[in-house]
């Protein structure tokens, strides 16, 4: 009986906070002139191919070949159609309702480039890989405070082994997203990996934003490859922060859905094929509200286990 009363206080307050969240972000000027701003990020190139450090076309379903401006800038949408390019998804295997079997029927009839990286887990790269669907070997390492790296490897043994050997036995075992490592622990080991080291959503809401909330933050940029500077969760003129904040350290790019739910995957892919109206993107947002209820009470019911 008190666990249930807890867990309906919990709601009611993770409800009350997203909803704040939600009016602060959209007076932050979210509608804008999309079609000026629209992926105008830089992707690392090798022989004019679309690539992460010579990681992902091998993990790609087709070869995609793009002609290139004298800045090597590159538009996905306008030069990819029905293409999926998303570098930070979630499944069932941490704190997302997507499911692998889920991807593989939505990725089925389409060019795509993608990575499961779920929170401290490998089960739904693993999993999808499986299934028949090439996909980047990533991960999302969480680290004790909080701070969070997007890991790419070029092998799905490496992405193994690194969990087994640098991440499994530091998990924190009641909160999901966290282990028990500093993140100059992490990168010390993966200088020790050929891999490609992301920030994900670097000006966050709340406790993601790691910009206003970690001191080491701009020391941890010049050490890392890549700034995600598309989270297709935040407002678009956060993205753009990240944007110019990526060009003045002179990093690559990455960009992704930050799926947790269906609709969120549908959207991202709408958005990256310019078929994704504003009507649509308030309702996205109303599933989001929704959906982050229930996200909070699956890391709820991961601290629960650990204590049973």
């Amino acid at each position: 009986m008190k666990l249930k009363k807890f867990m309906r206080i919990n709601l009611v307050i993770s409800l009350l906070l997203i909803s704040s969240i939600y009016i602060i972000s959209q007076s932050t000027k979210y509608f804008q002139d999309e079609e000026t701003l629209k992926f105008k990020y830089y992707i690392n190139l090798n022989n004019n191919s679309v690539s992460l450090v010579n990681i992902g076309t091998s993990h790609a379903k087709y070869g995609l070949y793009y002609d290139l401006n004298d800045k090597g800038k590159i538009n996905l949408a306008k030069n990819a159609q029905n293409f999926y390019y998303d570098l930070h998804i979630h499944t069932t295997a941490s704190d997302s309702f997507i499911q692998p079997e889920f991807l593989k029927s939505f990725l089925e009839d389409k060019r795509y480039l993608i990575s499961v990286t779920d929170h401290n887990e490998i089960r739904g790269a693993i999993k999808l890989k499986e299934l028949g669907i090439n996909n980047i070997p990533g991960i999302e390492v969480g680290c004790e405070d909080g701070f969070e790296l997007l890991v790419y490897f070029k092998k799905i043994e490496d992405l193994e082994e690194f969990y087994r050997k640098e991440v499994e036995q530091y998990r924190n075992i009641k909160r999901m997203a966290k282990t028990h490592r500093n993140i100059y622990e992490y990168l010390d080991v993966l200088n020790q990996w050929e891999c490609h080291k992301s920030i994900p959503h670097i000006y966050g809401v709340v406790q993601k934003n790691f910009i206003n909330n970690k001191k080491y933050i701009y020391d941890v940029i010049t050490k890392v490859d890549s700034l995600e500077t598309h989270n297709h969760a935040l407002p678009m003129v956060r993205n753009l922060l990240a944007g110019e904040l990526r060009e003045k350290y002179n990093l690559t790019a990455t960009f992704g859905s930050d799926a947790h739910i269906l609709r969120e995957i549908v959207s991202f892919y709408k958005y990256s094929n310019m078929d994704l109206n504003r009507s649509e993107k308030v309702i996205d947002y109303l599933y989001k509200i929704g959906s982050l209820s229930g996200i909070g009470q699956k890391h709820l019911f991961y601290m629960i286990k650990s204590l049973t």
